[in-house]
């Protein structure tokens, strides 16, 4: 699959227009600070998943003083061309080849087909912040290859905020009926917990390998990039929950789980969120991504859209010349402020 062209009308501050791409190698943009090029990525990944990853507010793509964005596209996906529009207002509009649908995530289409991969500058923080957010990333990176893993994932945390509301609701004396309540949802964070905590370590042994061969050929070091998965809990059990169940009541809150699980990454024995350089960061989150880009082609034969965004920054030109070299075949848009050498650019747009 790849994106042919996308035409533009109000979306933030980009001028209005039209822009196409090749399909295979690497397309260019190139542009000052504040000319639009994050925003012809976000066009693309709009159409592809019926939300931005800049904001959750749809509104927020709309230039200031209109009253609507509209981001048209044309898509081929095996042989076939797709055309697919967004009309964002107040209540936005989707077609897929001209009939209207009700969200672009609900179609098949842009659903089981399309896939695109986003790097921004603020990727660096799934290294250096809170585990939140890398527990955030890695669900959405299993999410994509493994239906059964986002199902478990969505029951989990609807289990957990009821578990949690009848918590907050109850003390230590806790009535007959609401401690029968809360068995009953311990044992369902047991059942879609335990899944987790299963597809989790299955997904991180998988990459791992990926992850080591890419940092090694970016950085041209011998150090090697792993990722550990550190679960709260090495499994839910009943003697867990019954071991917790006080002090849950006491401090009305669940303990133990998938949601306080951690994502340790090392580079040898040097702790990335501390030990690394802003360099080495971000080399080490771009392994990650492409790790994620090879296992989507793997299980789902499937050459997804890589979206980078500014990805030269904070690299040396050795680096970044060994980055472009290494990236998949299949169709890539880079966005920089400078220009790079290199010979698998295959088109350069200018704004």
């Amino acid at each position: 699959m790849f994106v042919k062209s996308i035409n533009t009308i109000n979306l933030r501050n980009l001028k209005d227009g039209s822009y196409t791409f090749e399909k295979d190698g690497i397309n260019l943009i190139l542009g000052n600070n504040g000319s639009g090029k994050t925003t012809i990525l976000e066009a693309v990944y709009f159409l592809n998943y019926g939300e931005s990853f800049r904001s959750f507010k749809k509104l927020n793509l709309v230039k200031l003083d209109k009253e609507y964005a509209q981001i048209n596209g044309l898509i081929t996906i095996n042989n076939s061309d797709i055309c697919i529009s967004a009309l964002i207002k107040n209540i936005c509009q989707y077609t897929v080849n001209n009939k209207n649908v009700s969200s672009l995530t609900n179609t098949n289409t842009a659903k089981d087909e399309l896939r695109s991969l986003i790097f921004t500058p603020e990727n660096i923080q799934t290294i250096t912040g809170t585990p939140s957010l890398r527990r955030e990333l890695f669900d959405t990176y299993i999410g994509l290859t493994n239906n059964k893993y986002l199902y478990a994932l969505s029951s989990y945390n609807k289990v957990l905020k009821q578990k949690n509301a009848l918590l907050k609701s109850a003390n230590e004396d806790i009535d007959k009926s609401k401690y029968s309540t809360l068995e009953v949802w311990n044992l369902k964070l047991m059942e879609f917990g335990n899944s987790l905590i299963k597809y989790r370590q299955d997904y991180i042994n998988s990459i791992n390998p990926a992850i080591k061969k890419y940092y090694s050929e970016i950085s041209n070091e011998e150090g090697k990039l792993k990722v550990f998965y550190n679960p709260n809990v090495s499994e839910i059990t009943k003697k867990e929950i019954e071991t917790n169940l006080k002090k849950e009541l006491y401090l009305q809150t669940s303990l133990f789980g998938p949601h306080r699980d951690e994502y340790d990454i090392y580079l040898t024995s040097r702790q990335s969120r501390y030990q690394l350089s802003r360099g080495e960061q971000r080399t080490a989150s771009f392994s990650i991504l492409l790790s994620c880009y090879e296992q989507i082609k793997q299980l789902l034969d499937i050459k997804p859209i890589l979206l980078l965004d500014d990805i030269a920054s904070e690299l040396d030109f050795k680096r970044v010349e060994r980055l472009f070299k290494v990236l998949p075949d299949g169709q890539t848009i880079i966005t920089t402020t400078d220009g790079v050498n290199s010979e698998n650019i295959s088109n350069t747009l200018y704004l």
